[in-house]
């Protein structure tokens, strides 16, 4: 037990981003304690913009699920919530006991005040006790780890990941391609996307309801996307989308994400929309290459009207993509 916990702590001190730190955790999990089923789960809860303080309120949550396998198949999985937030409010390890529905489960909070918060779920959890013992050790250490790494990687206000995190997950999953379902390698698509006549929000409203604004789009990213898209505030009322799929279901995506939107009630804003400029990423095609790509399709869909979506080719030019030449 000794050398293969030294092991896992070496791992996860060497995790120099959350990605990485995540999946390290996610391995010790799985080997310590052997269960049916380990999933790391990320807790969004909702920002007052006006008091700076989150709530755990479970009506207005969003969980995602880090799966952390490379080349995962990135196909939405169902979150099974129960115990997930008892665990949260009483900040400890909570034993579930199996029924006719469910299997027996392991929750475990991970300490820390920042947005996400993350809880450990294993199903009919296997191992000794040292080995339980091991994990609560492993998990302060992921915890701490991961409170440094969220100061750098993520967003303040949305929590989600930001600008400086952008260039190592686009390496990451352009080197880790999602397996299709019906086989073969999918390709790595990267968007960007921007609230229409945002300056005037904030104009009219102030700042806070602009936040606010910030904070319900970056819930709707949240709800919509699968876990292993990468969801990034890029700056401003600007916002990056990394994800796999085919040409299809990457229009597909993007154009119902576009109607989410324009559908959404923003409280005290009114009417929200989005433009989204978005390109299918080559294997050799740097980050700053794939942005300016898409930026220059944001910026045809701003120029042709704005709340749609285009994509953007290396050559060729945009081609709009929505109610009209959508397929």
């Amino acid at each position: 037990m000794l050398p293969a916990l030294s092991l896992h702590m070496l791992r996860l001190s060497a995790a120099r981003d959350g990605h990485a730190l995540a999946r390290a955790y996610l391995d010790a999990a799985r080997e310590l304690l052997d269960g049916d089923e380990t999933m790391l789960l990320e807790v969004y809860m909702p920002l007052d913009a006006v008091s700076g303080t989150r709530t755990l309120r479970p009506g207005e949550t969003i969980v995602r699920r880090f799966d952390g396998q490379a080349g995962a198949a990135g196909a939405r999985r169902p979150v099974d919530l129960h115990g997930v937030h008892a665990s949260i409010a009483q900040r400890r390890a909570l034993e579930l006991a199996a029924d006719d529905a469910r299997p027996a489960r392991l929750l475990l909070p991970i300490a820390g005040e920042g947005n996400p918060c993350r809880v450990l779920a294993i199903d009919n959890p296997a191992g000794t006790p040292e080995a339980r013992v091991a994990l609560l050790q492993l998990s302060e250490i992921f915890a701490n780890q991961s409170a440094l790494i969220d100061q750098r990687e993520r967003d303040a206000l949305t929590g989600l990941l930001n600008r400086q995190a952008l260039t190592q997950r686009y390496m990451q999953m352009l080197g880790t391609p999602a397996a299709s379902p019906c086989g073969g390698a999918q390709q790595l698509w990267l968007a960007v996307l921007d609230l229409d006549h945002f300056k005037r929000i904030n104009d009219r409203h102030g700042h806070l309801i602009g936040d606010e604004v910030l904070l319900h789009m970056a819930r709707l990213m949240e709800s919509t996307f699968r876990y292993t898209d990468a969801l990034f505030r890029f700056g401003g009322e600007e916002f990056v989308i990394l994800m796999h799929g085919d040409a299809a279901a990457a229009a597909q995506v993007f154009e119902r994400f576009r109607r989410i939107v324009a559908g959404h009630a923003f409280p005290r804003a009114g009417n929200v929309t989005v433009s989204i400029g978005y390109t299918g990423v080559a294997a050799d095609m740097p980050p700053p290459v794939a942005l300016d790509i898409a930026d220059r399709a944001l910026y045809a869909a701003k120029g042709g009207g704005r709340d749609r979506v285009v994509r953007g080719r290396g050559t060729g030019g945009p081609r709009r993509v929505g109610e009209v030449e959508m397929f």
